[in-house]
């Protein structure tokens, strides 16, 4: 949680269940837009958002090993 911004790490049934909402809206948008034509005209909808994707608006955090290297000193445990 440290290194992602206070926010908790998502667990594999997270990841799973993100990959099932972007299959029923990609689904759903196979099933509206059956004629090429409109297909053409509709956006494919967007994956929902995910851990360490970029944000809009948001530039993503470069982490180096050096910044590891400090956060692991600042929580060790003695």
């Amino acid at each position: 949680m440290a290194m992602n911004e206070s926010q908790p790490l998502w667990s594999r049934t997270d990841f799973i269940l993100a990959d099932l909402v972007d299959a029923a809206n990609a689904t759903a948008w196979v099933t509206a837009n059956k004629d090429v034509e409109r297909r053409n005209q509709s956006k494919f909808p967007e994956p929902y958002p995910r851990p360490g994707m970029e944000k809009a608006g948001k530039k993503k955090a470069n982490i180096t090993a050096a910044d590891l290297l400090a956060f692991r000193e600042r929580t060790r445990k003695e």
